[in-house]
């Protein structure tokens, strides 16, 4: 696959990858009890958090040895590598490009010229620092909304709705592609088993594998990201962003949620003229651990 390619496929839109069915329309966002939650019933708005202070010490670091995927690089596309980082930093990076020299970048053209390519390799492996600094810009700038394919995971609601007492929200993404775009559905890995190469020829496909790939055991959350970036470290005001109303159609209460609980969701709803459906989680009856979403009439 061509870089132009990859760049196409690492593009799409949310209207492209709903059409193609690579995404549910529904996507469920598990909540503890607490204020940010109300807000996102009286706002219409959800924060966006960094990376940094992700409960996955992995997320956004995968890993891998930078200076050993460089010296993986064929020498064809050294140039290319070469390019694209010079590309990259002044687009995105500017206090970083100041930090390389113009005669560094000159002998490195240089010796792409030379037939030794360990020599090369050598040379390019001085930039691997810059990449470092690279993947930490991206990590303090980068906004991430977890949300999940179901709203019945016994162990979602365990994890991330206070121990099946909180509520989980139901959001239609068609109803507001802006905010849901870009997405980006988690891979779950044990190992990262990627063409290393590929990240050094095309930065829009690390840039989103570094967002998309956790380890297997985080498996059972099924989870689908949106992305933003942008922010800076001191935006927290900034990091809420605002969704439409008819995006939220349901709120889902826990199986252990307190009925006084529920009547205050339900009353805050009503006074913010939210046109919600509401629901409890039961425990099935068909011999099986599972849970079912009751109506509450």
């Amino acid at each position: 696959m061509t870089p132009a390619e990859l760049q196409k496929k690492y593009s799409s839109t949310v209207e492209e990858h709903f059409e193609n069915e690579h995404y549910p329309r529904y996507l469920y966002k598990y909540r503890k009890l607490e204020e940010r939650t109300k807000d996102i019933i009286i706002y219409n708005g959800m924060y966006f958090c960094s990376p940094v202070d992700s409960n996955d010490p992995f997320d956004f670091r995968l890993p891998i040895n930078l200076g050993e995927s460089i010296r993986k690089l064929r020498k064809e596309n050294f140039v290319f590598y070469l390019n694209n980082l010079k590309k990259d930093l002044e687009n995105n990076n500017k206090e970083i490009l100041e930090e390389i020299s113009e005669d560094e970048l000159l002998k490195i053209r240089k010796k792409l010229n030379s037939k030794d390519v360990k020599s090369i390799a050598e040379e390019l492996l001085k930039t691997a620092p810059y990449l470092e600094d690279i993947i930490q810009k991206i990590r303090r700038e980068t906004g991430i909304c977890c949300f999940s394919k179901k709203c019945d995971n016994v162990l979602m609601w365990s994890h991330y709705a206070q121990d099946h007492k909180g509520i989980c929200f139901k959001f239609d993404i068609k109803e507001d592609s802006n905010f849901f775009s870009p997405l980006i559905t988690v891979e779950y890995k044990k190992e990262v088993d990627l063409n290393i190469s590929e990240y050094f020829l095309n930065y829009n496909k690390f840039s989103k594998d570094i967002a998309r790939v956790k380890h297997s055991d985080w498996s059972y959350e099924k989870e689908v990201r949106v992305i933003k970036t942008g922010f800076k470290d001191s935006d927290r005001k900034k990091r809420f962003l605002k969704f439409k109303p008819d995006a939220l159609k349901e709120i889902i209460f826990g199986f252990k949620t307190d009925p006084e609980v529920i009547l205050d969701y339900m009353n805050l709803c009503k006074n913010h003229n939210k046109n919600i459906i509401f629901f409890k989680m039961n425990s099935a009856e068909n011999g099986r651990f599972e849970l079912e979403k009751i109506p509450i009439k």
